[in-house]
């Protein structure tokens, strides 16, 4: 059971900084500021039952109901790793964790999305806290979902939505697949090799090899074939004259284009 006291075990377990268990919050990313603005230790963990405005990119909101899906803020106040693949270790640390629990073909939508047989189940924001020229710390916000419930206010998508509980016969549990999920993350984080990061998210990398379209907010849209991403966490679009650019997340959305019959 996702409760206080399973936090405090997990917290045991793996060495936590703070925990807590949250009936309900607003979202899980803006109480995970104002631990970080009071001073909360590395690796912080919070999560809540219900969260009523949870946030996804570009301003989206995530609703959680109670009870059908995992909505955390785990809170990074040291890393080794370079801040642009942080997105990236929380995907894969999502992936990882539901390979082994479900049937289904599972990737990650560059930057932040974890797509089942091509739908969305999960959806990560990282946002950077500062004090002028200062990193004060990294929030890892992580929304899954798991029971049917979770799409009765889901959020604010352009893209089919899943939820876990559809691709196995057997209940997930949100305690076990927390453990899983941040087990995970503190693994990838304590890689030596960034560029093992690079080449596993490749790997899991949803369209690579495939036409897309790169939707730009004040420019035409272009399209090109998805050919990866850089050591960065960049996409690289390469265009029909052969031209190669790399786009940071802030700069684009991907759309995968329809597949000829």
């Amino acid at each position: 059971m996702l409760d206080q006291n399973f936090l405090t075990s997990l917290q045991a377990e793996l060495n936590l900084g703070e925990v807590a268990f949250y009936p309900s919050l607003p979202s899980t990313n803006d109480t995970a500021r104002e631990w970080l603005a009071r001073g909360c230790p590395n690796l912080s963990l919070i999560t809540a039952d219900e969260q009523t405005r949870g946030k996804g990119r570009s301003g989206r909101t995530w609703y959680t109901l109670p009870g059908s899906a995992l909505a955390l803020s785990f809170i990074l106040t040291e890393t080794r790793q370079p801040s642009s693949l942080i997105t990236g270790i929380a995907a894969l640390a999502v992936h990882d964790a539901l390979s082994g629990l479900l049937e289904g073909q599972i990737e990650i939508k560059w930057p932040n999305d974890i797509l089942i047989d091509g739908k969305k189940a999960c959806g990560i924001l990282v946002e950077s806290e500062w004090s002028g020229d200062q990193l004060i710390g990294i929030i890892l916000g992580i929304g899954v979902n798991i029971a049917a419930g979770s799409l009765a206010f889901g959020e604010q998508v352009r893209y089919p939505a899943a939820y876990l509980e559809q691709f196995t016969t057997q209940p997930v549990s949100r305690a076990v697949l927390l453990r899983e999920i941040i087990t995970r993350i503190i693994a990838w984080e304590r890689e030596s090799d960034p560029g093992a990061i690079v080449s596993e998210w490749n790997k899991r990398l949803a369209f690579r090899g495939e036409t897309i379209t790169a939707v730009r907010s004040e420019q035409a849209s272009l399209e090109g074939v998805l050919a990866g991403i850089d050591h960065q966490g960049d996409l690289i679009l390469v265009l029909p004259d052969s031209q190669v650019i790399h786009y940071s997340a802030n700069e684009i959305h991907i759309r995968p284009n329809p597949k000829p019959d």
